[in-house]
């Protein structure tokens, strides 16, 4: 028995890119996360994963540290969940894929969104 959690379009500010500009003006992004749990054996939101706080650390992450690339960012964002919860007894964290979405970008009037999917 499997579950598959989706939370689409976390939206958070802060300063990710290679750009001096990138580093002193916060910028929006958006953060889907993907959950793969198996062998959920109780009804208890203590014991399981409470989707609040995934949004929450998300926004955390985002608004409290800067990474050159969003790459380093997706990933930050899947090890934390990895970090709080492979060790639950309740269920088994068997996939996490994590894309972070940067649409205003220097591409902007070029692109509508650059994203990049971090899969553990």
């Amino acid at each position: 028995m499997s579950f598959d959690i989706t939370i689409t379009g976390i939206e958070a500010f802060g300063k990710h890119g290679i750009y001096k500009s990138e580093k002193n003006n916060k910028q929006k992004f958006l953060i889907d996360i993907f959950i793969t749990l198996e062998n959920l054996s109780e009804d208890n939101i203590d014991n399981t994963i409470n989707y609040e706080n995934l949004v929450d650390n998300s926004i955390s992450l985002v608004q409290n540290k800067s990474y050159d690339l969003i790459e380093t960012l997706s990933m930050e964002i899947g090890k934390d969940i990895i970090e709080k919860y492979s060790d639950l007894e309740s269920f088994s964290l068997k996939y996490v894929k994590i894309t972070v979405h940067k649409p205003e970008t220097s591409l902007s009037n070029r692109t509508e969104n650059i994203s990049v999917t971090y899969n553990e």
